[in-house]
């Protein structure tokens, strides 16, 4: 009986101090007051007064984390800037509505690793290069960079007052070279040809594969969208990111380019539009499982894939 008095009081306050923390959590007090960035500092880096060319290159940048008021976990992107000659940045911003454009993907932590790549095809898109062949070496210029942060409930969705802006850092002498953005592609690959042949993921048929390309809607968000007139025929298909055969399905390792019903390619996963002519409870993941549509009464379909949600959604158009 003795162990059970002492047992007791120790449950006791254990669910009290459980009872406190569990309240801290689930209404931590958000920092709103973005006009101080507080200790949200963009490092100068070791990189900053050398000359540095971006092709064939790495950027390294650290940051250290805005005063959220709480513990939160935070989402990063970079921005980057050409310092003019007044002394003042031209920041990266899209052309329709004046918001910031950032480098495609987004950190968790304190520090990013970046492809020279991705900072020349900013550098170009801020001197407005849209034609590759027009492009003009401006030499070493003044580049900017600064990082903005946010409390995310997706991925493009933040909290409202948790977004902050650190301080810009330039490095003195950087070079861009000729690239630009273009939009992502998806091939679809089945019997929706004319004669219901398949015609192979590969790079001697890219001139028979333009007329089924999938297209990012927006460069770089990861979601694909394409319209085609299918003839009838018992429908079935898979897409490719790549033209480099057809893979393999032995593994998940194993496989190139192809995305699929399910990874290998054995039976297909039958699906039919519903009374809106679509079909929209689909997966897709890497491998070489197939969607199938039996008699296919024949007629456009678009088909859009989302590899951010890794689904897909199929709707024909009403004749």
């Amino acid at each position: 009986m003795k162990k059970l008095r002492l047992i007791a009081p120790l449950l006791l306050l254990m669910s009290l101090f459980t009872s406190c923390e569990t309240d801290r959590d689930a209404n931590p007090v958000i920092n709103t007051d973005n006009t101080s960035t507080g200790t949200f500092t963009l490092n100068t880096p070791v990189q900053a007064n050398e000359y540095v060319s971006l092709e064939n290159n790495t950027i390294m940048l650290t940051w250290s984390s805005p005063d959220f008021g709480y513990n939160a976990i935070a989402t990063y992107r970079v921005q980057v800037g050409i310092k003019n000659s007044s002394g003042n940045i031209d920041w990266n911003v899209k052309k329709d509505t004046n918001e910031p454009e950032y480098l495609l993907g987004s950190y968790s932590d304190c520090k990013a690793e970046i492809n020279g790549k991705d900072v020349a095809m900013a550098i170009n898109e801020i001197d407005g290069l849209d034609d590759i062949t027009k492009y003009a070496d401006k030499g070493f210029r003044e580049i900017a960079f600064r990082i903005h942060a946010s409390v995310n409930v997706s991925a493009s969705n933040e909290i409202p007052g948790t977004s902050f802006v650190s301080n810009p850092v330039t490095f003195k002498f950087m070079q861009s070279y000729a690239v630009i953005k273009v939009a992502g592609t998806l091939y679809l690959i089945g019997n929706c040809t004319e004669d219901g042949s398949w015609i192979a993921p590969i790079a001697d048929n890219e001139d028979k594969l333009k007329p089924w390309i999938l297209t990012e809607t927006e460069i770089g968000n990861n979601i694909y969208e394409g319209t085609f007139d299918i003839p009838a025929c018992d429908l079935e298909f898979r897409f490719y990111k790549t033209l480099e055969g057809w893979g393999d399905d032995a593994s998940a390792d194993a496989v190139l380019g192809s995305l699929g019903s399910g990874l290998k390619d054995n039976t297909p996963l039958l699906f039919k539009f519903d009374e809106n002519g679509e079909y929209t409870d689909g997966n897709i993941q890497p491998g070489k499982g197939t969607w199938k549509c039996a008699k296919f009464e024949g007629g456009t379909v678009t088909f859009k894939v989302d590899l951010n949600t890794n689904t897909v959604k199929f709707t024909k158009k009403a004749e």
